[in-house]
């Protein structure tokens, strides 16, 4: 009894550890492309970081720049072209070539081993016929400050749009963004406005002779950005538009979408690819501007 006992547990232990499968998984070997990150306004000299991409499975957090490119820029107008010089941290600049408005640059980028990288994108005008109305309204039993502002250009354009509070301790923001991901940041860092908050989305295009006309509807925790201790005799306010080239206004698109869907990833959500115009490579070419204007409240 005591045998058929032991013979029974041996069975059991055999049969549990013989379904032990060992699986190795395999994956092609990660290639890393080059990751192109340039952004382009009037009178600010071009800079374009390079960097290799990350593999998704890598716990590093270094940043591997690239410092052995070849960069150049084209201005296309005039066929003007003049190469970029490595500064610091994988960015490539020059001083003497400035943007101009409405003109088409075009980018190349040369790194050993790897197909040439090339982009193209427009620098568009500042807007430069704007009117604005303001009243104060009563919403939901919530008093409200309403910016209404019709675009009266007659070109087409692509637009986004924000709020801004100034005062000596914060000065208006008119600084370059060079960095793609710093530019989505600036559009919201003084109350950024979407569909998810407010009645109407805070980018919008338009076409020519069409009528631009939109709205910002503004609490007044929202007008002072948040900062009740700023005094409102020393505040200044302005609405912000700015004119993107189309390749900036779909990066910002494909950004929106993939800020309002990363915290709901499953097996059966979508996540959005994020906007690139590099041939052979990834990131973001594009050039745009921005005109602030003062608002009286």
């Amino acid at each position: 009894m005591r045998f058929l006992c032991k013979l029974f547990i041996f069975l059991i232990s055999f049969t549990m550890f013989s379904c032990e499968v060992e699986y190795e998984l395999e994956s092609e070997k990660f290639v890393p492309k080059i990751v192109v990150n340039s952004l382009f306004t009037e009178g600010e000299p071009f800079v374009v970081n390079l960097t290799f991409s990350k593999d998704i499975f890598s716990n590093s957090r270094e940043t591997n720049y690239i410092q052995n490119a070849k960069v150049f820029i084209k201005e296309v107008n005039t066929g003007k072209m003049e190469a970029l010089f490595y500064d610091s941290l994988g960015n490539y600049t020059m001083t003497e070539f400035l943007p101009k408005s409405n003109f088409l640059y075009e980018l190349k980028v040369l790194v050993p081993g790897y197909t040439e990288i090339s982009a193209s994108s427009k620098l568009p005008s500042r807007v430069s016929q704007v009117n604005i109305i303001t009243e104060n309204s009563i919403l939901n039993q919530q008093q409200v400050f309403q910016v209404k502002f019709n675009i009266q250009d007659k070109n087409s354009g692509y637009y986004v749009w924000n709020w801004i509070n100034t005062n000596k301790n914060n000065p208006l923001d008119s600084s370059i963004l060079h960095d793609a991901a710093k530019f989505v940041k600036a559009t919201s860092r003084y109350g950024n406005f979407d569909s998810a908050t407010n009645f109407e989305a805070n980018f919008g295009s338009k076409t020519n002779e069409e009528e631009f006309k939109k709205s910002l509807v503004l609490t007044n925790d929202q007008i002072n950005d948040g900062d009740i201790s700023n005094s409102e005799i020393n505040q200044k306010y302005y609405l912000r538009i700015m004119s993107l080239s189309e390749e900036m206004f779909s990066f910002y698109i494909s950004m929106d979408k993939y800020s309002k869907n990363s915290n709901q990833v499953s097996s059966i959500s979508y996540l959005p690819n994020l906007y690139s115009n590099i041939n052979n490579g990834l990131g973001l070419f594009g050039g745009y501007s921005q005109r602030f204007i003062e608002v009286s409240k």
